[in-house]
């Protein structure tokens, strides 16, 4: 169920919902500018849904909130799930290479037909965005001189024909005909349609950053800068709380830095150990790439001896095709590669709301824990039907691999999340490691780590300076320039022992092994070896081609999305 709450039949004074605290007022939140209900549906055969919906002001999550009331009068702000996106990214994924689709998204992801169609800007934007840009902008017949120079000539020159050239730029048919090549990937259904699905908050920037096989730089450097070197950027990126006109950047490709910036940003004091970056206070940290959480442990102090770190495990496609080079072969297992971010600090995080002081993956901790313990609570002092039927659904579709395993029923499943997230949220409160739950682990919901999740911010290096320490390393060697076998700096603490004892996946795959030794990869030359093998693999699928018909060669990178 994704935003059943705004189904004209189903709303929140419906029969079928329960406002899981019954201790709350009306108007009250469960969690900051947010509402708890649990929704049953169908009727007579009822599952249980946890929905949570945005109360305003105080909500101040993504969406286009500042133009529902022209774009959205009717929505019921539903809030879709995390098992909502998660299971729609793997979905989207899927298809993007089951069908040769690029995993692309629109500049301005919530655009809409009617009200933005005869908007210059917004066309200009969207246009060159896009890494077919010149072959459509051709064939729309857009003067792509006029286009890229901007200002009142373009204006004047998509006056008569701007409508036509936006929606043909999504290849709608009209009385010239369907537009190809056009747009090809991911877009809304408000974008050139009738309806504004998916809504106003739905989350296109957390959805791109799941679709993305990308890896990022960790910090930013100041757009506005003329220094050498650059001065680092203490903004948060726009996307954590994006609005209808924030632009859907990748921050690799459009970086303000680039490699020689970042290199000359590590530290002299240890140069052959781990690429120890030198920053300032305030200086914001994100995630490499999407992956699953296996620890972490946000420091209460400022000890340096106890640094705070953050323990990912990616999954990298990276081996080609047998028939095409050049394409990733999706249906080879990835390689098991793993980042340690560490030296980082989240002043005034808290494990029972949420906050801007907290990394986007403990928010999103925080929101499951609460619906499960208030869902856990309103089942023991409510245990009537037809709620009781809906704890006890069963769902139909077995657990793999075996088909005689069936999934828990619903009621399982959140009592054993609950269970499971309780400990942990006390141990990230006390400053401890924390280790988190794998799916495998009796239908636990693990806590996924998304591409450029905020992470808190640098903290003091050992010898005292401000920095972050990032290690990117797998057990069996890659083919990456400068690769050597080191063990993992944090390898001696006590935590290490367990996060590398079992296998940590679902799957069989290669442990970790005790003593720490890996093979390691500096940042830059990881995210350039793979960064490049991803888009030489997406590239293909725009089916670019030139006057002759012939395949356009792989530009170097992707078209510029942040300046335009």
């Amino acid at each position: 169920m994704a935003d059943g709450g705004d189904e004209d039949a189903i709303v929140p004074t419906a029969a079928q919902f329960r406002r899981l605290d019954s201790t709350a007022g009306a108007t009250a939140a469960d969690l900051t500018g947010m509402q708890l209900f649990g929704l049953l549906h169908p009727g007579n055969v009822e599952d249980l849904n946890l929905i949570w919906f945005a109360m305003f002001p105080a909500y101040t999550g993504p969406g286009d909130i500042d133009r529902t009331a022209t774009r959205y009068p009717s929505w019921q702000n539903t809030l879709f799930t995390e098992r909502n996106y998660r299971s729609l990214a793997l979905l989207c994924r899927f298809l993007a290479e089951k069908n040769g689709i690029p995993r692309n998204f629109p500049l301005l992801p919530y655009a809409s037909v009617h009200h933005d169609a005869a908007d210059a800007d917004v066309f200009r934007k969207l246009l060159l965005a896009d890494p077919l840009s010149a072959q459509i902008g051709t064939k729309l017949g857009v003067n792509m001189v006029v286009a890229r120079a901007g200002g009142a000539p373009f204006a004047a020159a998509y006056k008569n024909p701007g409508p036509e050239w936006y929606q043909r730029f999504f290849g709608l048919t009209l009385q010239h005909g369907r537009s190809t090549p056009c747009f090809r990937g991911f877009i809304s259904h408000m974008i050139n349609g009738h309806h504004p699905c998916p809504g106003p908050l739905f989350d296109w920037h957390r959805f791109a950053r799941e679709v993305w096989d990308w890896w990022w730089y960790p910090f930013d450097f100041d757009p506005m800068s003329t220094s050498d070197p650059k001065n680092l950027s203490t903004s948060l990126r726009p996307y954590r709380q994006a609005r209808g006109d924030t632009p859907l950047v990748e921050y690799y490709f459009d970086a303000v830095g680039a490699d020689i910036d970042y290199n000359a940003r590590k530290s002299l004091l240890n140069p052959t150990l781990d690429d120890r970056f030198t920053l300032n206070a305030r200086v914001p940290m994100f995630a490499l790439a999407n992956g699953v959480a296996i620890a972490a442990r946000l420091p209460i102090t400022s000890d340096p001896t106890i640094a705070g770190f953050l323990f990912t495990r990616h999954e990298v496609f990276h081996v080609p095709t047998p028939f095409t080079a050049a394409r990733i072969n999706y249906d080879q297992a990835p390689t098991y590669v793993w980042s340690l971010i560490s030296y980082v600090a989240a002043p005034g995080f808290t494990i029972s709301q949420l906050s801007d002081a907290n990394p986007d993956w403990l928010n999103r901790f925080v929101i499951r824990l609460k619906e499960t313990e208030l869902a856990v609570a309103f089942n023991k002092d409510h245990a009537t039907a037809p709620f009781t039927r809906g704890w006890s659904h069963q769902p139909a579709a077995p657990m793999l691999p075996s088909a005689t395993v069936r999934r828990p029923t619903t009621g399982t499943s959140i009592e054993r999340d609950a269970t499971a997230y309780r400990p942990i949220a006390n141990d990230l409160a006390a400053g401890k490691a924390a280790f988190f739950p794998l799916a495998s682990e009796n239908d636990i919901t693990p806590v996924t780590i998304l591409l450029g999740d905020y992470l808190g911010t640098a903290d003091t290096l050992p010898g005292g300076a401000l920095g972050v320490q990032v290690e990117i390393f797998s057990v069996n060697k890659l083919d990456i320039p400068g690769a050597a076998q080191r063990a993992v700096s944090l390898a001696n603490e006590s935590w290490w022992s367990f996060a590398s004892g079992p296998t940590r996946f679902e799957v069989s795959a290669t442990d970790l092994p005790k003593n720490g030794m890996v093979w390691k990869y500096s940042m830059t030359d990881f995210l350039h070896w793979i960064n490049g093998i991803t888009w030489a693999s997406e590239w293909p699928k725009y089916g670019a081609v030139d006057a002759a018909s012939a395949p356009v060669p792989l530009p170097l990178r992707p078209n510029s999305r942040a300046v335009l």
